[in-house]
């Protein structure tokens, strides 16, 4: 199995000597030198990294994961020391004690453990909320923990024996309304005796902790929900980083704001953390990449692009020459299949690409971007051609059929239609579906076109008519419809849902002959049949792909590699190679054996 891509990026770490940065992301942690952004080290996790933090001496790191794992690695190696196991639910903070001694994690399920560093014993447990904990600190001396909450509180505790100190930011009450903003993220001051706190709505509280007085409140509007906060070593600097990219740095203790700028790139700061001596900023970005501010003025130093953001669909032509990749920053690339290397990128214009096809011949490109209709590209010259359904509902799909130079388009008020390409006529409008058509597929003649809806139905339609008919439809599925496939013989339609089942049909009657129920009910994302019609595959949100034999419906094989939702599958025309492509940013490459 290859991986194509490095997945987003969803945290980052400076090492205390400021030599190395650890980027979180959906696959396990990278570490780069710090000066020049080479990569050093790869640790596998084989689940997003929510959580990272080097032990004070620099050399070891610890890693918390979506699926409750907790790993330490030795640095700058990148070895696996051990893996820790408690938590019942992701491990969203962790930090060391100031001596490096004892480890805390903090999970969704409600607790803080402690764990010893040296041999990984479990300490003691901390039941420290009614909800998840979004983060711990350790004070300047080692003994206290603080702990964020998404409960609205931030409780202090003994680091000793794990009893209850105070609670601050409990719920307030308005009109009648109990409200508890979630916390995000807590710190302590290098004194000490002050806490600072992070809610999601942007506001950063300063208490003093001997006292509880509120000593100050930071609050810069966002238009979007805060996501980040980080205090430099020295506390000279205060930073918080929001949905949209925006950023705020404050000079303390006065509390001056210093940098405030918004959008400051398409993407989500997921999470930021200052250089030693605090004089850079380091933040990552959902999009998968890194960027270093220079903290005084808010400049940009220099970025990291690990071009690795959600995969949303995938596309191979006929002859199997290329496979295309479609992904959530507007781009799409062209990829050899053999050698995995990137021939061309084509941009789309006008939000997220959600879908693409390759024509037959494999002369042209199509891609269905939410705003700004369908997008076609001539491949062998990369010219731009005219975009097709721009002035209709936004266009969730696309699929070219077998018969030279028709195209099929699906839209979010639940239309269908076919198009003549390249000139862009339009041929046929079919409407049926009461919600957005996510899926489409014809069958091998042509003759059939099958789409799938959010509004939980499937339909056929015939389009050797000139105005479309509907053969079938209605109600198919519990959940909404995200994916369909015919099958290569054209006499099979399997469809996924939201429910967690693919459904096979027979085409010529409309019967049902299968249902695939998956253990968990992980809802289906994508399907595809093998191009000798013996298997066929789905892909789950929660990152596996499902190998199924169409003759009894039994599931054959499991395969584990993405961190999450497989949004794309694609065979290739020999049936050797699977090719999936998912949320976590990677595309993967399936083999024999």
């Amino acid at each position: 199995m290859v991986r194509w891509g490095k997945g987003t990026a969803l945290g980052v770490a400076w090492s205390p000597d400021g030599g190395l940065l650890a980027l979180a992301a959906s696959d396990g942690v990278y570490l780069h030198d710090a000066q020049s952004l080479a990569e050093r080290a790869f640790m596998r996790t084989g689940s997003f990294v929510r959580s990272m933090a080097f032990s004070p001496d620099g050399r070891l790191l610890a890693s918390g994961a979506q699926d409750g794992s907790l790993h330490l690695w030795q640095v700058p190696e990148g070895t696996q020391v051990s893996a820790l196991v408690g938590h019942g639910g992701p491990v969203t903070g962790v930090t060391f004690s100031p001596d490096g001694k004892v480890l805390a994690s903090a999970s969704e399920d409600g607790t803080v453990r402690l764990w010893q560093t040296a041999n990984t014993r479990l300490l003691q447990t901390i039941e420290a909320h009614t909800q998840m904990v979004m983060d711990v600190a350790f004070s300047p001396d080692g003994s206290i923990l603080a702990t964020a909450s998404g409960d609205g509180t931030v409780a202090l505790w003994s680091a000793a024996d794990g009893s209850l100190l105070t609670i601050f930011e409990r719920p307030s009450v308005e009109r009648g309304w109990e409200l508890a903003w979630p916390i995000l993220s807590a710190a302590f001051l290098p004194d000490g005796d002050a806490l600072a706190s992070l809610r999601t709505d942007g506001v950063v509280r300063l208490r003093r902790i001997s006292d509880r007085h509120l000593i100050k409140t930071l609050e810069m509007p966002l238009i979007r929900p805060a996501n980040a906060m980080a205090l430099s070593p020295y506390g000279r600097w205060l930073a918080i980083g929001n949905l949209g990219g925006g950023l705020a740095i404050w000079r303390m203790p006065e509390g001056q704001l210093v940098v405030k700028e918004e959008g400051l790139a398409e993407s989500t700061i997921s999470d930021m953390d200052f250089s030693p001596d605090g004089e850079t900023l380091a933040t990552t970005w959902v999009d998968g990449n890194l960027r270093l501010w220079r903290v005084r003025d808010g400049s940009l130093i220099r970025a990291l692009d690990r071009q690795s953001p959600v995969v949303t669909s995938l596309a191979f032509s006929a002859e199997g020459q290329f496979l295309a990749i479609a992904s959530a920053d507007n781009t799409v690339q062209l990829r050899d299949h053999y050698e995995g290397s990137v021939t061309h990128t084509f941009l789309a214009d006008g939000g997220p690409v959600l879908s693409i096809a390759v024509s037959p011949e494999a002369e042209i490109l199509a891609a269905a971007a939410l705003e700004e209709g369908v997008q076609l590209w001539r491949i062998r010259d990369r010219a731009r051609l005219p975009t097709l359904a721009g002035d209709f509902a936004p266009t969730m799909s696309v699929a070219f059929s077998p018969v030279a130079g028709i195209l099929a388009s699906g839209h979010a008020d639940g239309m269908v239609r076919t198009w003549r390409v390249p000139d862009g006529m339009l041929l046929q409008s079919f409407a049926g579906h009461e919600g957005a058509v996510v899926s489409l597929t014809f069958s091998p003649d042509g003759k059939v076109l099958a789409s799938g809806s959010w509004d939980g139905s499937v339909a056929v339609w015939d389009t050797s008519e000139a105005r479309g008919s509907m053969l079938r439809g209605g109600g198919a599925s519990s959940g909404k419809v995200w994916a369909v496939a015919i099958s290569p013989k054209g006499d099979l339609l399997a469809a996924g849902s939201d429910d967690g089942t693919v459904r096979l049909w027979r085409i010529p009657d409309g019967t049902l002959i299968q249902l695939l129920e998956t253990e968990g009910g992980q809802a289906v994302r994508s399907v595809a049949f093998s191009p000798d019609g013996s298997l066929l595959v789905s892909g789950h949100n929660d990152g596996a792909i499902r190998l199924w034999a169409v003759s009894d419906g039994r599931l054959l094989h499991t395969l584990t590699a993405h961190t999450g939702p497989v949004l794309g599958l694609v065979f290739s025309s020999d049936g050797t190679t699977l090719f999936s492509g998912s949320v976590d940013g990677t595309v993967r490459v399936w083999g024999p054996g």
